[in-house]
Protein backbone atom coordinates (compact mmCIF):
# COMPACT_ATOMS: atom_id res chain seq x y z
CA UNK A 1 0.00 0.00 0.00
CA UNK A 2 1.24 3.57 -1.25
CA UNK A 3 1.14 6.48 1.22
CA UNK A 4 -0.54 9.40 0.24
CA UNK A 5 2.17 11.73 -1.43
CA UNK A 6 4.98 9.04 -0.91
CA UNK A 7 7.32 9.18 -4.22
CA UNK A 8 6.89 6.77 -7.08
CA UNK A 9 9.44 5.04 -8.10
CA UNK A 10 8.49 3.95 -11.90
CA UNK A 11 9.07 1.21 -13.35
CA UNK A 12 12.35 1.50 -15.42
CA UNK A 13 15.00 -0.26 -18.16
CA UNK A 14 18.76 0.38 -17.15
CA UNK A 15 17.73 3.74 -15.30
CA UNK A 16 15.32 5.13 -17.09
CA UNK A 17 11.89 5.40 -16.62
CA UNK A 18 9.42 3.05 -19.21
CA UNK A 19 7.03 5.78 -19.27
CA UNK A 20 9.91 8.17 -20.76
CA UNK A 21 10.94 5.53 -23.37
CA UNK A 22 7.45 5.61 -24.31
CA UNK A 23 7.43 9.64 -24.60
CA UNK A 24 10.11 9.40 -26.39
CA UNK A 25 8.67 6.80 -29.03
CA UNK A 26 5.91 8.94 -29.43
CA UNK A 27 7.71 11.72 -30.31
CA UNK A 28 9.52 9.81 -32.94
CA UNK A 29 6.52 8.48 -34.67
CA UNK A 30 5.35 12.45 -34.88
CA UNK A 31 8.16 12.93 -36.17
CA UNK A 32 8.62 9.36 -38.65
CA UNK A 33 4.54 9.96 -39.66
CA UNK A 34 4.27 13.75 -39.43
CA UNK A 35 1.32 13.74 -41.86
CA UNK A 36 -0.70 11.54 -38.78
CA UNK A 37 0.53 14.22 -35.89
CA UNK A 38 -2.77 14.36 -34.01
CA UNK A 39 -3.32 9.92 -34.35
CA UNK A 40 -0.43 9.42 -32.96
CA UNK A 41 -0.23 12.29 -30.28
CA UNK A 42 -3.48 10.54 -28.60
CA UNK A 43 -2.52 6.73 -29.57
CA UNK A 44 0.62 7.55 -27.04
CA UNK A 45 -1.50 9.37 -24.51
CA UNK A 46 -3.45 6.16 -24.22
CA UNK A 47 -0.85 3.56 -24.11
CA UNK A 48 1.31 5.20 -21.82
CA UNK A 49 -2.10 5.99 -19.70
CA UNK A 50 -3.10 2.41 -20.01
CA UNK A 51 0.85 1.57 -18.98
CA UNK A 52 0.64 4.17 -15.83
CA UNK A 53 -2.72 3.03 -14.49
CA UNK A 54 -1.83 -0.77 -14.92
CA UNK A 55 1.86 -1.04 -14.00
CA UNK A 56 3.10 2.47 -12.11
CA UNK A 57 1.25 4.04 -9.61
CA UNK A 58 0.83 7.50 -9.53
CA UNK A 59 1.64 9.69 -6.52
CA UNK A 60 -1.96 10.40 -6.16
CA UNK A 61 -3.07 7.00 -6.14
CA UNK A 62 -2.28 3.72 -8.01
CA UNK A 63 -5.35 2.63 -10.43
CA UNK A 64 -8.03 4.18 -12.52
CA UNK A 65 -8.82 6.50 -9.22
CA UNK A 66 -4.98 7.78 -9.48
CA UNK A 67 -5.02 8.69 -12.78
CA UNK A 68 -8.14 10.48 -12.86
CA UNK A 69 -7.07 12.62 -9.95
CA UNK A 70 -3.86 13.19 -11.88
CA UNK A 71 -5.37 14.17 -14.94
CA UNK A 72 -7.81 16.54 -12.67
CA UNK A 73 -4.47 18.36 -11.73
CA UNK A 74 -2.52 18.06 -15.58
CA UNK A 75 -5.35 18.77 -17.80
CA UNK A 76 -4.44 22.81 -18.76
CA UNK A 77 -1.42 20.72 -19.37
CA UNK A 78 -2.43 18.46 -22.07
CA UNK A 79 -4.91 20.70 -23.53
CA UNK A 80 -2.30 23.51 -24.16
CA UNK A 81 -0.40 20.53 -25.84
CA UNK A 82 -3.21 19.71 -28.13
CA UNK A 83 -3.70 23.51 -28.91
CA UNK A 84 -0.22 23.66 -29.85
CA UNK A 85 -0.19 20.45 -32.02
CA UNK A 86 -3.54 21.67 -34.01
CA UNK A 87 -1.87 25.11 -33.99
CA UNK A 88 1.22 23.70 -35.89
CA UNK A 89 -0.80 21.54 -38.07
CA UNK A 90 -2.98 25.35 -38.92
CA UNK A 91 0.36 27.05 -39.76
CA UNK A 92 1.76 24.26 -42.08
CA UNK A 93 -1.53 23.83 -44.01
CA UNK A 94 -1.39 27.87 -44.39
CA UNK A 95 2.51 27.60 -45.68
CA UNK A 96 1.20 24.37 -48.22
CA UNK A 97 -1.70 26.64 -49.46
CA UNK A 98 0.22 30.01 -49.75
CA UNK A 99 2.42 28.70 -52.18
CA UNK A 100 4.73 30.40 -50.44
CA UNK A 101 7.57 28.09 -51.10
CA UNK A 102 7.41 28.40 -54.44
CA UNK A 103 7.62 31.93 -54.21
CA UNK A 104 9.97 32.68 -51.90
CA UNK A 105 13.07 34.40 -52.25
CA UNK A 106 17.07 33.30 -51.76
CA UNK A 107 17.92 36.65 -50.01
CA UNK A 108 15.36 36.54 -46.52
CA UNK A 109 17.21 37.82 -43.72
CA UNK A 110 19.63 35.77 -41.68
CA UNK A 111 18.13 36.12 -38.01
CA UNK A 112 14.78 36.78 -36.82
CA UNK A 113 13.70 39.13 -39.37
CA UNK A 114 13.96 36.50 -42.00
CA UNK A 115 10.99 34.02 -40.01
CA UNK A 116 9.14 37.79 -39.09
CA UNK A 117 9.07 38.67 -43.11
CA UNK A 118 8.20 34.99 -43.83
CA UNK A 119 5.13 35.24 -41.37
CA UNK A 120 4.12 37.98 -43.06
CA UNK A 121 4.22 36.56 -46.29
CA UNK A 122 2.72 33.73 -45.51
CA UNK A 123 0.10 35.68 -44.34
CA UNK A 124 -0.42 37.64 -47.60
CA UNK A 125 -0.16 35.03 -49.93
CA UNK A 126 -2.50 32.77 -48.23
CA UNK A 127 -4.73 35.76 -48.44
CA UNK A 128 -4.66 36.17 -52.44
CA UNK A 129 -5.17 31.97 -52.73
CA UNK A 130 -8.38 31.82 -50.97
CA UNK A 131 -10.17 34.70 -53.28
CA UNK A 132 -8.23 32.43 -55.90
CA UNK A 133 -6.21 29.68 -57.21
CA UNK A 134 -2.63 29.87 -58.06
CA UNK A 135 -1.61 30.14 -61.53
Amino acid sequence: MLAWGAPVEPPAVVGIPIDFILFALTLAGVALFHRHTLAIAVAGLAVISLFKIALSPFAEGPGLAGWISHFGHEWVLLTNLLGLLLGFALLSKHFEASTCSARLPHYLPDDWKGGLVLLVMIFVLSSFSTTSPPR
